[in-house]
């Protein structure tokens, strides 16, 4: 700040940060794109086979894989506070980004059912919100 040196722990919190805020929004605005994935609509979609034999989406389940990791932040957002003020804030974010990962692996283990991506979603949301 106005000439002050900014030493290399600076720049990597800077860098670091940034990473997290786009591993948020690319994580939020992915899915949109898979919902069109023949194998993903085949895996997950539970509506009726379209003319190409491939399973299309019911609005409400698909409204909701879309948006349960938003509904996961908020949640997560809310909570945050006391888990800060609990454990302090590094404990807090250190348990943010277990939770996070919990939730992706939960997503990568999604094979069949819809509900089990669907969590996977709203775990990895209460991590990104804490």
């Amino acid at each position: 700040v106005n000439g002050a040196e900014v030493g290399i722990e600076s720049i990597m919190l800077g860098v670091i940060t940034s990473i997290g805020g786009f591993l948020f929004g690319y994580d939020t605005g992915q899915i949109s794109s898979m919902l069109l994935f023949t194998d993903f609509r085949n895996r997950f979609a539970t509506g009726p086979r379209d003319e190409d034999g491939i399973k299309t989406w019911v609005s409400i389940i698909q409204s909701l894989m879309v948006s349960l990791m938003s509904i996961g932040t908020l949640i997560g957002a809310l909570s945050g506070a006391y888990t800060a003020d609990w454990w302090g804030r590094r404990k807090s974010l250190t348990f943010g980004v277990c939770i996070f990962i919990t939730g992706n692996i939960i997503q990568i283990t999604a094979m069949d059912t819809w509900v089990h991506m669907m969590m996977g979603r709203f775990v990895a949301g209460l991590g990104v919100g804490n």
